[in-house]
C-alpha cells in the first residue's frame, strides 16, 4: 500500500507540473511529457516487482497508462480531440488529435473553436474557425464570405481580397450585422463545409474551446511532432 501512495503522489506530481509550467500549449513539450509519463509506468513495475511480487507489477503495468489516460483528460483548461471529417481539410486531418484551451473572453477572427450546436447533429460539438466578431458586417454572395467586404481563405494563404461591387450574386445573397455576443464561422474547407453559411451566426455561449494545434497522425514517435498551429491573422486593410 505504501508503493501504491507513492505512485499516485508522483503521478499527482506530474499531473500538476503539467498544468503549471503549461507544457500542453507547446507541442514538444508535450510530447516529451507524454513520453515521461509513460516512462514512469515501467519503473513502477521493476520496483514492484523487486519489492513485492509478479502479481503486484502486473497490477500497476495496468494501473499506470490507466492513471496517464485519465489524468490527460481530465486536465483542467484543456480539451483532447480528434478529427471531425472533412470540413477543415487539410488543415485537420483525420486522424489528428486537436489539443484545445478553454475559451477566452475576448475572441478574435481566424481563431478555431469548439461550439455547442443546438441543431441535432452526428458529433458532440462543432469545430470551425472564427471569420466575423461582434459589429463584423457580413455578405454571403454565392457560397463565398465576405467580412467588411473581404474574403479570407486557405486558398489565398488567409490574404483579404476584396468584395467587387461590380459582382452579382446568383444563387445566394445573405446579409448579418453581427450583434454584441455573436460571432460567424467558417470550415477551413470551405467548398464541403456545414457552418454560419447553413445555420447563421452562433453564440458566445455556445463556444467552448480554442484550438491551438493538431498534432498529425504521421507524426514521428521520436523527435518533433508533425504539428499545424490553428490560429491565424486575419489582417483587415486599412480603408
Amino acid at each position: 500500500m505504501r508503493l501504491l501512495g507513492f505512485v499516485l503522489l508522483g503521478y499527482a506530481c506530474y499531473f500538476l507540473a503539467l498544468i503549471v509550467f503549461d507544457l500542453v500549449a507547446a507541442p514538444r513539450a508535450f510530447i516529451i511529457w507524454l513520453w515521461i509519463g509513460l516512462g514512469l509506468i515501467p519503473v513502477t513495475v521493476i520496483i514492484s516487482f523487486i519489492k513485492h511480487n509478479l502479481r503486484q507489477a502486473i497490477g500497476y503495468l495496468l494501473l499506470g497508462p490507466l492513471l496517464l489516460f485519465i489524468f490527460v483528460r481530465i486536465m483542467p483548461g484543456y480539451e483532447f480531440s480528434g478529427s471531425e471529417g472533412a470540413s477543415n481539410f487539410p488543415t485537420i486531418q483525420p486522424g489528428d488529435l486537436v489539443v484545445a484551451r478553454v475559451a477566452k473572453n475576448a475572441l478574435t477572427r481566424g481563431e478555431m473553436v469548439s461550439f455547442d450546436t443546438w441543431q441535432p447533429t452526428a458529433y458532440d460539438f462543432i469545430r470551425k474557425r472564427v471569420h466575423g466578431i461582434p459589429g463584423d458586417s457580413i455578405l454571403v454572395c454565392d457560397g463565398v464570405t465576405y467580412v467588411n467586404n473581404y474574403h479570407f481563405s486557405l486558398e489565398n494563404n488567409w490574404q483579404p481580397v476584396a468584395f467587387d461591387p461590380a459582382k452579382r450574386c446568383n444563387s445566394q445573397r445573405s446579409r448579418y450585422l453581427l450583434g454584441e455576443n455573436e460571432f460567424f464561422v467558417l470550415g477551413d474547407n470551405q467548398r464541403n463545409s456545414w457552418d454560419s453559411r447553413n445555420f447563421g451566426p452562433i453564440l458566445r455561449q455556445q463556444i467552448r474551446h480554442t484550438a491551438l494545434y493538431t498534432i498529425h497522425e504521421d507524426s514521428h514517435a521520436w523527435g518533433s511532432p508533425n504539428v499545424t498551429f490553428l490560429t491565424r491573422s486575419f489582417v483587415m486593410p486599412e480603408h
